[in-house]
């Protein structure tokens, strides 16, 4: 081992110590979301990869952090998924705004513009 890290060798002589690049380990967090189009009009997709099962809250917040409203609150499996929403009758100004996902393991911010 250097400085603490398993070597290409040690993971060629034992590959249960392997993991191939783009295949997560179990206890890996991952938790990845896009918003299209952005700039959003009337309706928006959430692009959503989910790679554990967990209570997902999508969330649509002002710059300084108020909650406008929650868009999804709901569990997911592990999966791909995407949640389509009108969002005309927020009444919305145009302008920059965060979308807020919350699971049980993690926590992402994304900004959005609307127009």
């Amino acid at each position: 081992m250097v400085n603490g890290s398993r070597s290409l060798w040690t993971a060629l002589v034992n590959p249960d110590l392997f993991v191939p690049a783009g295949v997560p380990s179990e206890s890996a967090k991952i938790l990845d979301f896009a918003v299209f189009p952005n700039p959003v009009t009337n309706k928006l997709s959430i692009a959503l990869n989910l790679n554990y099962s967990s209570q997902i809250e999508i969330s649509l917040r002002s710059l300084t952090g108020e909650k406008i409203a929650t868009l999804f609150d709901a569990r997911h499996v592990a999966g791909h998924y995407q949640l389509d929403k009108d969002i005309s009758a927020l009444g919305l100004a145009t302008g920059l705004y965060l979308m807020e996902l919350k699971s049980e393991k993690e926590h992402k911010i994304i900004k959005v513009a609307i127009r």
